[in-house]
C-alpha cells in the first residue's frame, strides 16, 4: 500500500474516531497535516516530471534545428562544388 493511501486511511479512521469523541484533536490535525505535506510532495514531483518532458523536447528540436541546418548547409556545399565542377 502507497504512503498517500496509509496516510489516508489513517486520516479517515481518525476523523470518524474524532467524530465520536474517542481522540483528540491534535491527532486529527497532525493526519490532516500529513496528508497535505504528502500531497504537496506528490505535486512537486509531477510538477518536476513535466519540466523535464519539456526540456526533453525542447532538447530534441534543438537536435532537428541542428540537423536541419547542417543539411542545408550541405546541399549549400554541393551546388557550389557542382558549379564549380560544371564551369
Amino acid at each position: 500500500m502507497t504512503e498517500i493511501k496509509l496516510v489516508g486511511a489513517e486520516r479517515d479512521k481518525l476523523d470518524f474516531l474524532f467524530e465520536k469523541k474517542v481522540v483528540e484533536y491534535t491527532r486529527v490535525y497532525s493526519a490532516h497535516r500529513d496528508w497535505a505535506r504528502i500531497l504537496g510532495e506528490r505535486g512537486e514531483i509531477s510538477a518536476g516530471i513535466a519540466r523535464a518532458k519539456v526540456r526533453a523536447t525542447e532538447i530534441r528540436v534543438q537536435i532537428i534545428a541542428v540537423d536541419q541546418n547542417a543539411s542545408t548547409e550541405a546541399q549549400r556545399d554541393l551546388r557550389t562544388a557542382d558549379a564549380r565542377v560544371l564551369n
